[in-house]
């Protein structure tokens, strides 16, 4: 077996242990998914990630996770005035492999009463204003741990995605029910390449759930 053979093999096993391995959740993704905002408190969240790569201010706690050289993860939780209960979480993922680079960006969050309760025109005009609170919401999280140069970069590649997202679905406002279907609303992103945007309203009125999750061609020019 010649050399180029068999550097062609271990391209081809890594790029299928790859794509194998991109469907799992990766480890914080995976216990923040069993969070419940308004019940789950600061301190069992602490207990989550007991050992891990932690930040804490007086409101928000962020978790870091950094897996294999280009995968990483970050999760921003904020507090109850009391610190008791979780109110909103923001969580933002990078995946890279040979071929591509998937951005994941969530947030869950109890939306605040005076979003919630204006005269809008329609729903479509009330779910515009709760992406326009959540990308606010998101960059004054990263802020709180502006200090932390891994966790700011992760916040300002989530809010440049979310954000081209908002400006497209106001550019073409008979797309905006699409937000809330399984499909989702699809859009294009100069270096995130594809993106999906979706926005849930959970059993509980005030709770809602965004997701956006991007899939791009691997370009290494691109910190991303």
């Amino acid at each position: 077996m010649t050399k180029a053979i068999k550097i062609c093999l271990l391209v081809l096993i890594t790029v299928v242990i790859t794509g194998c391995q991109s469907g799992k959740p990766l480890a914080v993704e995976s216990k923040f998914s069993g969070v419940i905002i308004g019940e789950t408190t600061g301190d069992q969240l602490l207990d989550m990630f007991s050992g891990e790569k932690v930040l804490q201010t007086t409101d928000r706690i962020s978790v870091l996770n950094k897996s294999g050289k280009f995968d990483r993860e970050v999760a921003i939780a904020v507090l109850q005035p009391n610190g008791a209960a979780v109110t909103r979480y923001d969580y933002i993922s990078r995946v890279k492999s040979l071929t591509n680079v998937e951005i994941r960006v969530i947030i869950s969050a109890k939306v605040a009463p005076d979003v919630l309760i204006k005269p809008y025109e329609s729903e479509d005009a009330k779910n515009m204003a709760i992406l326009r609170h959540f990308h606010d919401a998101m960059m004054q999280d990263g802020n709180a741990f502006a200090n932390d140069s891994e966790t700011k970069n992760f916040i300002d590649m989530a809010s440049m995605v979310f954000g081209i997202g908002i400006t497209k679905l106001q550019a073409l406002p008979r797309d905006i029910p699409d937000i809330s279907t399984d499909n989702g609303f699809d859009y294009e992103h100069t270096s995130a390449g594809k993106c999906k945007l979706r926005l849930k309203k959970s059993e509980a009125s005030d709770v809602y759930f965004l997701d956006i999750h991007t899939d791009s061609d691997l370009d290494w020019l691109v910190k991303w």
